[in-house]
Formats: C-alpha cells, sequence, structure tokens
C-alpha cells in the first residue's frame, strides 16, 4: 500500500514538473509570437497595455472573457482611426497587462481601473465599446463612473445576472483557489497557444 501511495506521488509530482515546464515553453512561444506594439500605464493595482491610433473624440475598446486588444485592431480600429482616436486595452490581467491580485478580476474592479486609466491618461469623455464580458464591464463603468464617459456601444454584452453555473461551463467551476490557479495556468495557457495558431 505504501509503494503504490509513493508511486502515485512520484507520478503526480512529474506530471506537474512537466506540465509546468511545457507551459513555461508555450508561453515564450506566444509571447514571441504575439508581441507587445502599444504603450504601458501603471496604476495602483495593475499595469494597462494599451493601443491608440488615429486622432478626434476617444473611443475605448475592450475586449471579452479570454480576449486581449487584437480582438480590435486586427480589423476594426483602422475602420475608425480615421475620425476618432481610438484606444484598444489590454484589461487588466489579460493580454500584456498585469493586475496585482486576483480579487481585482469583478466587474466592479475592473470598471475602477479602467476609470482610473481615463483619468491618468487624461482621456475626455470617451465613448466605452464593450464585447461579451467587456460590455458588462462597460455597464460597471457607466453605473459607478458615469462623469467620465460619453457613452456606451455594447456588442453581445453580458448583461444578464447568472443564478447558477450552465451546464456548458460546470467544468470550469473550480471551487479550490490553489486547484484553480493550477489549471488556469496551465489548462488556459494551453488552449490560448491552440488558439492563436490559426491566426499567426
Amino acid at each position: 500500500m505504501i509503494n503504490l501511495l509513493i508511486y502515485v506521488f512520484v507520478l503526480l509530482f512529474l506530471i506537474t514538473v512537466l506540465s509546468t515546464i511545457f507551459t513555461s515553453i508555450i508561453t515564450q512561444k506566444i509571447k514571441r509570437s504575439i508581441p507587445k506594439f502599444g504603450k504601458t500605464t501603471v496604476l495602483q493595482d495593475a499595469e494597462i497595455h494599451w493601443y491608440e491610433a488615429g486622432q478626434g473624440r476617444p473611443i475605448i475598446m475592450l475586449h471579452g472573457l479570454a480576449g486581449n486588444l487584437r480582438n480590435f485592431t486586427y480589423a476594426l480600429t483602422e475602420q475608425l482611426d480615421k475620425d476618432y482616436r481610438v484606444i484598444a486595452i489590454d484589461r487588466a490581467g489579460c493580454g500584456w497587462s498585469k493586475r496585482s491580485k486576483p480579487e481585482i478580476a469583478t466587474l466592479q474592479e475592473q470598471a475602477r481601473i479602467i476609470s482610473e486609466f481615463i483619468k491618468q491618461e487624461k482621456i475626455e469623455k470617451p465613448l466605452i465599446v464593450g464585447h461579451s464580458l467587456g460590455g458588462a464591464i462597460a455597464l460597471a463603468l457607466a453605473l459607478e463612473y458615469r462623469n467620465q464617459i460619453a457613452g456606451l456601444a455594447l456588442i453581445c454584452p453580458a448583461t444578464q445576472p447568472v443564478d447558477k453555473v450552465p451546464d456548458i461551463f460546470r467544468f470550469l467551476n473550480i471551487s479550490s483557489p490553489s486547484l484553480r490557479f493550477f489549471c488556469g495556468s496551465h489548462l488556459f495557457i494551453i488552449y490560448w497557444y491552440l488558439n492563436t495558431q490559426r491566426y499567426i
């Protein structure tokens, strides 16, 4: 029995080490294939990577879950930058942006960070474009910091409260913070890598 437990422990340890090495290799490959190409603004709880083009009235674009600013820059920003100052943001904790702690991933905290970004960069009354989860953050921004923005344009926004986890997402509902961090840092990198191969 003890030998079996040792075998299982060693196997789990090796799987963890190998998956960590694999994740590190894939992360470096992703960073090389999708380099930083914008500016960085350091805020109290986050470091925001962003891109701007054009001049005129400002538009800030907020991407959805598992996205980044390239969701807008690959085709949309160039359609608008002739008439507007278009700003696409990697939300805190996404793309090349960083957040200081997991607790600031809530809608209210993400909205606060966008508000702080608007203040620090002295962006006057931007139109906020929010896609999917970015739409929910845009709504939170409008509710809490309405005096800072000119209006909202929502693209397939997440707007309805969800009382229980939908069946399709049930496998993602991991209650343990440690296990959630492990899965998030390993499995999401693999998913992102496989997904980005179509666009490189």
